[in-house]
């Protein structure tokens, strides 16, 4: 779920067959090999964007949707890696996963 537009197909798909009612972000890892800083940064930018931007984009297509069937769920799969302060193997990994668990709160908090 790192390209947009296989984002905006999986949601347009969903609206055709009349939902999406339920959202489930759940895909998530990282690049083998190297990780920050020693990673380029085209694969730790990967990383960013299939565990924190993907999960956001999706969300954002779904919610206009949702809203139109009478509301909906959203449920993020995060990780402890997006917890405490010690250090984790694969740093953008563990920064993605707590800016998603940010995210999710502040989803929570409805409508702004």
């Amino acid at each position: 779920m790192t390209e947009p537009g296989d984002r905006e197909r999986l949601i347009a798909l969903a609206t055709a067959a009349g939902g999406p009612h339920v959202l489930v972000n759940n895909a998530g890892g990282w690049t083998p090999g190297a990780q920050y800083p020693a990673a380029a940064a085209a694969d730790w930018q990967r990383t960013l964007s299939l565990n924190l931007g993907g999960p956001m984009h999706l969300t954002q297509l779904a919610l206009e949707p949702m809203a139109a069937l009478g509301g909906g769920a959203v449920l993020n799969i995060a990780s402890s890696a997006g917890l405490g302060a010690e250090p984790y193997d694969s740093p953008e990994y563990g920064a993605a996963k707590a800016g998603l668990i940010r995210f999710t709160a502040t989803l929570g908090a409805g409508p702004a």
